[in-house]
């Protein structure tokens, strides 16, 4: 090959698409990866609030104890309104005050009978323990005696000296044949609940305000 054809073809080398030096210095292809993530929502969930911390050294104190039913508890009376009762008639200086209600037992003596106490307290007593609750309607019944009433139920006083009878807001109980200084001596009515159903005798109440 002649010089001339040879210039020629290392001419042809450079000016072919692709070869030569353009394409043996040519940058690689660059790959590109693009990640598309949605974007998820932040939805807040409202957690529950966290126990009381509670130290080691802190004791936790038990539950006291609730008392149980007493058949003679004075619980506070319930409010009721007043029943409209029968006419009665009792002496005029034993007629309650304004506002006040008074038990009255029918076998004992006008200066034997409890002392007056508010209205709620006597119905609520009476319809425990017996007695009839008298209350004044009008200041006449201050001048005549005549008073309303509402019976709750016969008390048995018979055989009782009304000298014997217990203080009020206390309890006695006494055996019927047995002469009244032999009787025992008033107390709590819980004792005497209890004695009564130890020697069978009957339990006498005396309501107090």
């Amino acid at each position: 090959m002649t010089r001339l054809a040879r210039f020629a073809f290392v001419l042809g080398l450079f000016a072919a698409p692709g070869l030569g030096t353009r394409a043996a210095y040519a940058d690689p292809p660059v790959q590109v990866r693009v990640d598309v993530r949605l974007p998820v929502p932040f939805i807040p969930v409202p957690l529950p609030p966290p126990p009381p911390r509670r130290h080691h050294h802190e004791a936790i104190a038990p539950e006291p104890p609730r008392p149980g039913p007493s058949e003679w508890s004075e619980p506070e009376p319930e409010p009721a309104p007043q029943p409209r009762g029968a006419e009665y008639f009792v002496p005029p200086d034993r007629v309650p005050g304004p506002g006040l209600c008074r038990i009255w037992f029918d076998d004992l003596p006008p200066d034997r009978q409890p002392p007056s106490m508010s209205c709620e307290r006597a119905h609520h007593v009476a319809r425990r323990s017996g007695g009839r609750v008298i209350w004044a309607e009008s200041d006449r019944a201050r001048q005549d005696g005549r008073v309303a009433s509402a019976r709750y139920g016969r008390v048995d006083f018979s055989g009782v000296p009304p000298d014997r009878l217990p203080p009020p807001g206390t309890c006695r109980v006494w055996l019927d044949g047995v002469p009244p200084d032999r009787q025992p001596p008033p107390g709590s009515c819980e004792h005497a609940e209890r004695e009564a159903r130890r020697t069978g005798g009957r339990v006498l109440y005396m309501p107090a305000p």
